[in-house]
């Protein structure tokens, strides 16, 4: 009886199959040859550039395969129905044949025929179903502060209540050092990490729990940072949450969401794009235009970045980074600063930034020359930072690849503007000048100039800052003279431009 469904079925999938599945087909039997010989070399031949196993995609789900091959017990033969065409998608259902017992999930392809992921490898391996409801596991509180997202959070059987920087950019936890007696953390060994300002050597412990109220994290490794940002006791990587759970970071309610991963209907109304897991953290194509040129790269998503947008040295190697230059209207010169660690760059206005179908005009972007010390090895070649993070609501979904957004409409105050020789945004909702771009770095600035560091600005020419927008910002920049009301150390003043 098994040998007529066998043949009756291997049957079916001929008269399916066509000339245009030849690719599927030939990914098909290396895949089986693969897992019923137990012969890693084949998996370079089959698996597609973004193949995916469990949450992981390529590079790092490759390795996974081949620990898979390694630990996984194999099944005595397999056969798949025909192959079939779903919303754009190529896939078949595989039956995994042991004994008298079968199991039976689908394959599915990428757009060049090789393998994408597969449900029997996602199951046996990781555990992971993607066809189960999603399910709503946990809200917890954050505050947005001068460019961070805050997470109130305890660290094994400590009382205290630390402030960590909600970070997409890193991809586990860090803790400052000079906490780590307190916290009752075991430093385990030493390890090597990279940073924007090339690497360093830290302290590595595993085996802690990281609880944000009711929420629990176990057996979480984490790493010990000499410095870390002002007021900030440590930092939770976005994929910390990521590589568990669809996470929601909702700016208009100030929290965070986690769902089961599954099937859902939750995000039916934000913008999808999908995005790269490769380097464990997400990265998703990005657009610079400025002055007639467009240029294309790929940034990660960095929540704990206080910029719109850099370009990191190991990406501008890839570019003309003389022509970015004469692309952008120079504001200053400043510094970007990871945990200690700071590199040159180059602030300067481009006339557009787009990505996850968003655009963003007269946007800041930050340049960071290339430099080998410094960049060598760094697969990183750009992020988005939290002053655009924060300007919608936003939900990365491991199981789809797919980054969800939808605009919100609390946060749309316009970006950084310049006026004079002043950079002018707002913090935490708080119009003030943030820089004095008559100075080289852009926070010098003399007796004698009428604007100063951080004046709070109430108006201008009568128009307060709240119902200030971009068209409006547009006319009073095109005046000869404009009328500010400020407000300098409690004290009201008019400044006139």
């Amino acid at each position: 009886m098994k040998i007529y469904t066998l043949a009756l079925t291997l049957l079916i999938a001929l008269k399916g199959f066509s000339q245009d599945f030849n690719q599927e087909f030939n990914t098909l039997n290396t895949y089986k040859a693969c897992l019923l010989k137990g012969d890693k070399t084949l998996i370079e031949d089959f698996i597609s550039n973004d193949f995916r196993l469990g949450v992981y995609q390529a590079p790092m789900a490759t390795n996974f395969f081949r620990n898979f091959i390694d630990n996984v017990g194999k099944p005595n033969t397999i056969y798949w129905d025909a192959i079939v065409e779903d919303n754009g998608q190529r896939r078949c259902t595989v039956h995994y044949v042991y004994g008298d017992k079968e199991e039976v999930s689908n394959v599915v392809f990428s757009a060049d025929g090789k393998l994408l992921y597969s449900d029997y490898l996602d199951t046996k391996g990781f555990n992971l179903n993607r066809y189960e409801e999603s399910k709503k596991i946990a809200t917890f509180p954050f505050v947005y502060d001068r460019g961070s997202i805050i997470l109130k959070a305890k660290l094994n059987d400590s009382d205290k209540v630390l402030n960590m920087l909600f970070d997409t950019g890193a991809d586990g936890l860090a803790l400052k050092a000079d906490l780590q007696e307190a916290m009752n953390v075991k430093i385990t060994e030493e390890r090597k990490v990279f940073v924007p300002g090339g690497e360093m050597t830290v302290n590595f412990s595993a085996g802690n729990t990281l609880s944000l109220g009711d929420f629990t994290l176990k057996n979480q490794n984490m790493v010990m940072f000499p410095k870390i940002k002002q007021g900030i006791d440590g930092i939770i990587g976005g994929s910390n949450f990521f590589r568990n759970y669809i996470t929601e970071v909702n700016f208009e309610r100030h929290e965070i969401v986690l769902y089961s991963f599954g099937e859902n209907d939750f995000f039916d109304d934000y913008n999808a794009t999908t995005f790269r897991y490769s380097e464990g953290v997400p990265t998703i194509p990005i657009s610079i235009n400025s002055e007639g040129n467009t240029f294309e790269s790929e940034f990660i998503l960095d929540a704990g970045a206080g910029y719109q947008a850099i370009m990191f040295g190991s990406g501008t190697k890839l570019q003309d980074e003389d022509l970015i230059i004469k692309s952008m209207t120079p504001l200053y010169n400043s510094f970007n600063t990871s945990v200690g660690h700071q590199t040159p760059v180059q602030i300067g206005l481009v006339d557009s930034i787009s990505f996850a179908g968003l655009t963003f005009k007269d946007a800041t972007f930050a340049l960071e020359s290339y430099e080998e010390g410094r960049h060598k090895g760094h697969n990183v070649l750009g992020s988005i930072g939290i002053q655009f993070l924060r300007r919608f609501n936003w939900v990365i979904d491991l199981n789809t690849y797919k980054f969800y957004t939808r605009m919100n409409t609390k946060t749309m105050l316009p970006l950084d503007f310049v006026i004079d020789n002043y950079l002018i945004g707002f913090v935490n909702n708080v119009l003030v000048v943030k820089r004095n771009l008559s100075t080289e770095q852009g926070t010098d600035a003399s007796e004698s100039d009428p604007l100063k560091l951080w004046d709070r600005i109430i108006s201008i020419e009568g128009t307060s800052a709240k119902e200030l927008n971009d068209t409006l910002i547009s006319k009073l920049q095109q005046k000869e003279t404009l009328k500010f009301q400020v407000s300098r150390r409690g004290q009201s003043l008019e400044v006139v431009l």
